[in-house]
């Protein structure tokens, strides 16, 4: 069920931010999370992203202004998923950029951004409608400004940001192919798994192939598995001949 996020930043007694010196606090707002948070943050629509989700009465969607700034703020300072999430909950700038003072209540965590992703990608294949584009159209002149003020973000256009969303999105779909293509041959017979496909048995496996990948390398790992997955389906074509 659709839901809109909360716009303002509620500071509490219980607030972390009531509990760091007062020259951090003063640090904290001459940096990039101010204007991000006022910039950006205020400025997303998420009423544009109310189509993902269902219109019956069910459990509310994570906040999706905090969503998308995330997915802005992962391809702004080149991160992975993993390095993403580190921010989110280590680096007090995130947190002020979001406006989230009790993460019981946020509950983010690295399978709700990729949900997220997959939401869009899927929304996009049936409606031709790229919603994180059209917003970082909107934001664009805000986020140049944004960008300006801090020499270490990216240079990136809305199409970038799109871009990097989908390829992450692909990405894991087609991992999640050959990972399941390499538990069934394994639950065949052990030996059906061919050499150099194994890993995929290791959770850590997943965690480094997805979570562990920045944007800018999700092109080559995308190609890398469609290759793996090619050649597992060769493999099993060949196991299904053998036994005929």
């Amino acid at each position: 069920m659709y839901k809109r996020g909360r716009k303002e930043q509620q500071i509490s007694i219980d607030d972390p931010f009531m509990n760091i010196p007062k020259s951090i606090v003063e640090n904290l707002r001459k940096s990039w999370a101010e204007d991000f948070y006022n910039d950006i943050f205020l400025s997303i629509d998420e009423d544009r992203f109310s189509t993902l989700y269902s219109s019956q009465y069910s459990r509310p969607n994570k906040p999706v202004n905090i969503l998308v700034s995330l997915l802005i703020l992962k391809e702004l300072h080149n991160l992975t998923d993993d390095q993403l999430m580190g921010s989110l909950y280590f680096d007090y700038r995130y947190q002020y950029a979001l406006g989230i003072s009790d993460f019981e209540k946020e509950s983010i965590c690295i399978n709700t951004i990729t949900n997220f992703r997959q939401r869009l990608v899927e929304h996009e294949s049936k409606t031709q409608e790229d919603l994180l584009k059209q917003e970082t159209d909107a934001l664009s002149q805000k986020l140049a400004e944004v960008i300006h003020l801090d020499k270490s973000m990216a240079r990136m256009d809305s199409f970038m940001f799109s871009s990097s969303c989908k390829k992450l999105s692909r990405l894991e779909l087609v991992y999640k192919v050959v990972q399941n293509m390499v538990k069934g041959l394994n639950k065949l017979d052990a030996d059906f798994v061919p050499e150099g496909f194994q890993d995929y048995l290791k959770e850590e496996h997943l965690n480094q192939t997805l979570y562990h990948t920045k944007s800018a390398e999700a092109g080559s790992k995308l190609d890398f598995q469609i290759e793996q997955a090619a050649t597992l389906y060769r493999h099993a074509v060949h196991i299904r001949s053998g036994a005929k």
